[in-house]
């Protein structure tokens, strides 16, 4: 290991004993990491229900997403919390350290900023999937050794816990990779397979039948700190769960405009597959797609952000880029950081300041874009 190896890992450690501190003793919030709270109820209670999910409220997890939490139901949440916490925190590391060797950034300055990225530093704190989401998106991305399987797998565990990787599966039909794809339904029907030890069938039956077809409207959609555009579209021309007053009352229109931004969408990402030949140029676009198609992107789901916004900085740090770009990115970065959720919104169109995370997704997206369009040339 080389000196700066081991200045890495002292700032981790350092920051690593702040971050314990701050979650379990200054904060003290109750539940500590309160997602995995939920889910950490959830499956000590599989045993004596008969469904996985919610009887009362609105679960869009995968069934088999249990057996990620089922080791840890072996202890009581005390030290269960604990254990998902450097499960967590150490996972978050792996990703950074990679992100950083793999792509060769050679500034610790840029670690540090890669370390202290807010939404994944939430994610952390809450004790939600999307450092563990990072994480193996980080090895479907760049450590798969060009392995049909290890690729598969991989997004058979990012598909698990979140669907929305079930995107990437357009890359691989378009460039007619059908062992990858053969793979991953293989995989995945052995992991739902093996599952049916843990949870009752039903879950599934429940899932695919019900679950997915009610998550455009769910609650979980209609809120103020949902900043998708689908959540969008709710504040300008419909109504929030915090009953907020639209721009435009017209909510008749939402799922049109919803449906025919989705067909452009896609047409681009397929229209961009094709003509981008360099994969991991066009997956770390799919990153971004994934964030703009989704229904729901809290803060914390925006974590994913930090692998192409990570990827361009590589791609342009040793090449002339206007000022004007450099500017465009740190806005990018900036918006996608912070958030704006205020209390009271006393003016209607204040809504629209309500999703900074998404408009610096989209100012990334354009940035990715003229990238190719200026190497194209």
């Amino acid at each position: 290991m080389n000196k700066s190896s081991y200045l890495i890992i002292v700032i981790f450690f350092i920051w690593g004993i702040f971050l314990f501190v701050g979650t379990f003793h200054f904060l003290k919030k109750k539940p500590i990491l309160e997602d995995f709270y939920v889910k950490y109820n959830n499956v000590i209670s599989i045993n004596n229900k008969p469904h996985y999910f919610y009887p009362n409220e609105f679960n869009p997890y995968f069934p088999a997403v249990a057996l990620l939490y089922l080791p840890y139901s072996l202890f009581n949440y005390n030290i269960a919390v604990i254990l998902f916490f450097f499960t967590n925190l150490l996972l978050y590391f792996f990703s950074i350290y990679f992100l950083y060797h793999k792509l060769a950034i050679n500034n610790i300055l840029i670690f540090i900023v890669m370390l202290l990225f807010l939404p994944a530093l939430q994610a952390i704190y809450l004790g939600n999937t999307n450092v563990i989401i990072l994480f193996f998106l980080v090895l479907f991305l760049f450590f798969n050794n060009n392995s049909d399987f290890l690729q598969a797998f991989f997004l058979v565990i990012l598909f698990i816990i979140k669907l929305y990787a079930i995107f990437f599966l357009i890359y691989f039909l378009l460039n007619k990779k059908y062992k990858i794809i053969m793979y991953f339904f293989s995989i995945l029907i052995g992991i739902m397979l093996f599952s049916l030890i843990f949870i009752d069938y039903q879950n599934y039956i429940i899932y695919f039948t019900k679950i997915i077809f009610d998550y455009r409207s769910a609650w979980i959609v209609r809120t103020i700190s949902n900043q998708s555009v689908l959540a969008l579209l709710y504040k300008l021309f419909g109504h929030t769960i915090e009953n907020t007053i639209p721009v435009f009352y017209f909510p008749k229109i939402i799922f049109p405009i919803y449906y025919f931004y989705l067909f452009i969408i896609f047409t681009l990402l397929i229209l961009l597959t094709k003509k981008i030949k360099e994969k991991n140029f066009i997956l770390n676009i799919y990153i971004i797609f994934i964030i703009l198609i989704f229904a729901v992107n809290w803060y914390h789901t925006f974590t994913i952000l930090l692998i192409p916004l990570i990827y361009y900085y590589y791609l342009t740090k040793d090449k002339k880029i206007l000022d004007l770009e450099r500017v465009i990115f740190l806005i990018s970065f900036i918006l996608i950081i912070i958030d704006y959720n205020p209390e009271n919104l006393t003016k209607k169109f204040q809504l629209l300041l309500t999703a900074p995370k998404l408009y610096g997704t989209i100012l990334l997206l354009f940035l990715y874009l003229n990238y190719w369009k200026r190497m194209k040339n």
